[in-house]
């Protein structure tokens, strides 16, 4: 009986060593694939402590303000969708109540931010911006229509050279 008891001790023991073995095995590529992620994401946070702080950081607007001139940027969005699907109006009426809508986002925007913030939002802005390469060279307008490039003189103030984009 006891023969037979330390045989099934023995063919168990037999057994479960080369399974231990085989998830030791297993687990050190883990191991190992677990170690390599977490020095990139190690090695990212470092390249991410390497940027620039965003321009509305720069400008001193506060989380808050910028969220808020997010919202505002968003109605005006809808407001001007809601413009163009006008279809009783022509080209040039959209074009002014759009003008309209605009001079009532960039007031609520003053409300919130100071000229000298966005002084140096702008600024800021314009000089990363001309660091980057431009991706087109026609403009779409607000209805999606191509604005020539002698109608186009004067850029919008919420354009993307003015948008808080976290930049």
């Amino acid at each position: 009986m006891r023969s037979r008891k330390g045989a099934c001790a023995l063919l168990t023991l037999a057994l479960t060593v080369p399974v231990l073995a085989q998830s030791d095995q297993t687990s050190a590529p883990a191991a190992a694939g677990m170690a390599h992620h977490q020095h990139a994401l190690g090695a990212r946070r470092v390249s991410l402590r390497n940027q620039q702080p965003p321009c509305w950081k720069q400008a001193g607007i506060s989380p808050e303000t910028v969220n808020e001139r997010w919202k505002i940027e968003d109605e005006d969005r809808v407001k001007t969708r809601g413009i163009c699907s006008e279809a009783a109006l022509s080209p040039e009426q959209k074009k002014e109540k759009i003008k309209q809508a605009d001079k009532v986002r960039d007031a609520e925007i003053a409300k919130l931010i100071s000229a000298k913030q966005l002084e140096a939002y702008n600024a800021c802005k314009a000089e990363r911006d001309q660091n980057r390469p431009k991706m087109t060279a026609v403009e779409l307008g607000p209805c999606g229509g191509v604005i020539p490039p002698a109608t186009n003189s004067a850029p919008h103030s919420h354009g993307n050279s003015t948008s808080p984009s976290g930049q």
